[in-house]
């Protein structure tokens, strides 16, 4: 499994490192591979398991990821990427998507971290 990066305000970036370590703002149009849980209940690494997951692939980068930092406070919002690498994701994703280096993307949001200088 792949994520596509299309444009971004800094290419330099980690993909799968949501949270930014400085004060400031980061924009990237992401597509590939969506692999995203859609049910509240379920856990990614221990019972109970996903059981209804949204799975496509997007050929073209359309999919916005929003990153921001100001002073301790900071947050995100779009789509996701994450290594789809952990054993325990053979629970509830097919066992031949999970591999070293699989990645994909997940829509989520995560408004108020707080975060360590």
């Amino acid at each position: 499994m792949n994520v596509i990066r299309g444009w971004s305000t800094d290419r330099t970036r980690p993909l799968t490192d949501p949270l930014l370590e400085k004060n400031g703002l980061f924009i990237e149009f992401r597509g590939g591979d969506v692999l995203d849980p859609v049910q509240i209940s379920g856990n990614w690494f221990t019972p109970p398991f996903p059981s209804r997951v949204l799975r496509f692939f997007c050929k073209y980068p359309i999919f916005p990821f929003i990153s921001y930092r100001l002073g301790k406070k900071g947050g995100y919002i779009g789509a996701k990427a994450y290594g789809a690498d952990s054993e325990a994701y053979k629970n509830w994703m097919k066992p031949e998507e999970v591999y070293d280096g699989s990645r994909a993307l997940c829509f989520s949001f995560r408004p108020f971290a707080s975060m360590k200088d």
